[in-house]
């Protein structure tokens, strides 16, 4: 797999690790998770340490070779976020049309006892009751998923879903992954 190195603080690591910036035919900067954009791209770590170092306009010049109007850290934050909503999404869609979902305390609860990987994850608005008992009853990872029970419920085409289980592991590192990645900023 390739290595990407974060261009404020020179970390070298996976590409799922960054963030990617562009420089558009306007000089505006575009951000990703993905390479798809055409360009010179200059990785970042995702958080917000590195982004503020990220956005000074001569490294981003440097780094993109290119004059750019660097972006508002607010403003790309608030991008990422939305990028990385959008990749939770579509990675609890992919598991839920792989059948690799359980979904409700009491089903994904045995599904995480019965299934040898995968992973047990509580949505963020779930009460402290609720989380307390899950977390009683499961001796394995539980981990913190930073999307609504509403939303959550919405990927899966049903009412409000607050504990289930991902059973496919790749899945599950990824939307964990990219889970403690939109925590890693404030809200802007």
């Amino acid at each position: 797999m390739p290595e990407r190195t974060c261009i404020a603080c020179r970390t070298k690591g996976e590409p799922n690790r960054f963030f990617r910036m562009v420089a558009g035919p306007g000089n505006e900067v575009f951000a990703e998770l993905d390479s798809r954009l055409p360009g010179r791209g200059a990785y970042c770590c995702i958080g917000p340490g590195c982004l503020e170092k990220a956005l000074n306009p001569k490294n981003l010049e440097r780094c993109l070779r290119a004059r750019v109007n660097a972006p508002e850290a607010g403003e790309l934050t608030r991008n990422l976020r939305a990028l990385l909503k959008n990749r939770m999404e579509g990675l609890l869609g992919a598991a839920w049309r792989k059948k690799a979902v359980a979904a409700g305390r009491d089903t994904a609860l045995r599904a995480a006892r019965s299934e040898k990987e995968g992973r047990l994850f509580l949505a963020e608005d779930l009460s402290p009751g609720s989380r307390s008992e899950v977390n009683g009853e499961r001796s394995g990872p539980v981990a913190e998923l930073h999307m609504t029970m509403a939303e959550v419920g919405a990927v899966f085409g049903r009412r409000p879903v607050g504990v289930f289980f991902v059973a496919n592991g790749s899945l599950a590192d990824s939307l964990e992954l990219r889970s403690s990645q939109i925590r890693s900023f404030k809200v802007a």
